[in-house]
């Protein structure tokens, strides 16, 4: 749910430039998730809290780093008649804010691997 959260906010970019309300419910909500997650586990919260944090931003990485930039350079290119310039001129920042959000969560979940290899002791 997070990850489908987190995406649905990517890959809906603002028009006018200017912050949308979803720079607060969105993160208030992937709070909410990730509370309720780590207080329903049975396992130490540590290891939920590395196992959460992992889970969700692998998917992240991959749902807002690389499918929304590629999904919405593809759409768009069928809409405009294959105008690479009108892409690069309206999407190209938002592009490169998303992969540049992808490869946070990546090394988000390099670190959340690290933790939870460590605490496992696997």
């Amino acid at each position: 749910m997070s990850a489908g959260i987190t995406t649905i906010d990517f890959s809906f970019l603002p028009s006018n430039h200017s912050l949308s309300l979803s720079l607060y419910i969105v993160p208030a909500a992937l709070f909410f998730i990730f509370v309720l997650s780590l207080l329903t586990s049975k396992r130490n919260y540590k290891i939920a809290a590395f196992k959460i944090i992992l889970t969700y931003s692998m998917y992240c990485a991959i749902f807002v780093g690389l499918l929304v930039p590629i999904g919405q350079a593809i759409s768009y290119l069928f809409e405009s008649g294959f105008e690479v310039h009108g892409w690069l001129n309206f999407y190209g920042k938002w592009a490169l804010i998303q992969f540049g959000s992808g490869v946070g969560f990546g090394i988000l979940s390099i670190y959340a691997f690290w933790g939870l290899k460590r605490n496992i002791g696997t």
